[in-house]
């Protein structure tokens, strides 16, 4: 609770900075003018105006973020513009539940209308430094918050589309930080809201895009293969990131382990209608594919045609790093009994 109070006091007081220093307030530029900020305590003008606007918010998107003992509730009101709901049930079969806003629990704190959508401003703010400071902070909220860790989820995607280069940049690596600790699953929207970032002009962009993905989960085979398009169609325009999306898929078929089983065929190319049909081991897409695969075979009980096995023993040569040894190991025995086909 006493976390929530300072939270509440920290967004209503850098809000209400921000009014002032829109407005041009004096005693006010005068408290943000310190050596650190490197401006002048002088009456408010157009200097002021230019360079003070964005000082508020971005101060209060850097105390949000150290509130540790804020309440769940309270962070997912940061982020929903309208008051946060629950469900009461009936006592008894005469009577109807009852949907009431949470802020009956927290009656001095979420009714704070600075409390409601605090982090969406923050994401939508004008000036790249509170963008930043904005996913900093919901990174930090929800590293222990399994539900605020879901509902952020679509803020974090949101943001891999930013003008920005290190906002983009930022929203990716912090995102690949929480799902270090949090379980995070894509969905059909997610994937097509991000697709773009696998396309995006910078290197380092990309390949923190390639790391986020190969930790998480996707949420129907459906999502697994176009996920699998999206990186395919990447590694066709960018072949220098061959590595860097073979990593990425060796993590993704680890995560997804009965999802790729569910979806070899799809996921090789392979018809059962017809016999299979060998790929080229140097097509840089179908080796990228393979990679998945195998890292999703953990216990080695899928089958695959012959021509995997011997596929895998020539990456085990060229590529061991993306290989797991037992996979190798099995298939060296394996390779004599395989089937012609799936």
């Amino acid at each position: 609770m006493v976390g929530d109070c300072r939270c509440v006091v920290a967004v209503g007081m850098c809000e209400r900075e921000w009014a002032d220093l829109r407005s041009g307030n004096k005693a006010l530029a005068h408290v943000f003018a310190t050596p650190s900020t490197g401006i002048s305590t002088t009456p408010a003008g157009p200097n002021l105006i230019r360079s003070l606007p964005f000082i508020a918010p971005k101060k209060a998107c850097l105390y949000i973020g150290t509130f540790n003992a804020m309440s769940t509730e309270l962070a997912l009101q940061l982020l929903r513009k309208e008051p946060v709901t629950r469900r009461i049930p009936a006592n008894g079969p005469k009577q109807k539940a009852i949907v009431e806003p949470i802020t009956r629990s927290y009656p001095q704190l979420l009714r704070d209308p600075a409390t409601c959508g605090a982090f969406v401003h923050g994401m939508e703010d004008e000036f790249e430094a509170v963008r930043n400071n904005a996913v900093d902070a919901l990174t930090t909220l929800s590293m222990h918050r399994v539900e605020l860790a879901k509902v952020a989820i679509s803020f974090f995607v949101d943001m891999f589309n930013d003008e920005a280069e290190s906002v983009r940049l930022n929203a990716i690596t912090s995102f690949h930080t929480l799902a270090q600790t949090q379980p995070i699953t894509l969905s059909m929207e997610n994937v097509k809201t991000m697709a773009m970032v696998f396309q995006d002009g910078c290197a380092d962009v990309r390949a923190a895009a390639h790391r986020f993905i190969g930790a998480v989960r996707a949420a129907t085979p459906t999502v697994a293969k176009q996920i699998l398009d999206v990186l395919s169609a990447g590694i066709r325009r960018f072949p220098e990131d061959k590595l860097s999306i073979y990593a990425c898929l060796q993590g993704f078929g680890r995560m997804n382990t009965d999802i790729v089983d569910a979806q070899l065929g799809a996921i090789l190319k392979l018809d059962k209608r017809f016999l299979p049909k060998q790929p080229d081991i140097e097509d840089i897409e179908y080796i990228g594919r393979l990679i998945c695969v195998l890292n999703a075979d953990k216990d080695q009980s899928l089958k695959f045609p012959r021509f995997v096995y011997q596929h895998a023993l020539y990456l085990q040569g060229k590529y061991p790093q993306f290989l797991p040894c037992e996979t190798v190991r099995c298939f060296n025995y394996k390779i004599c009994k395989s089937s012609e086909g799936l």
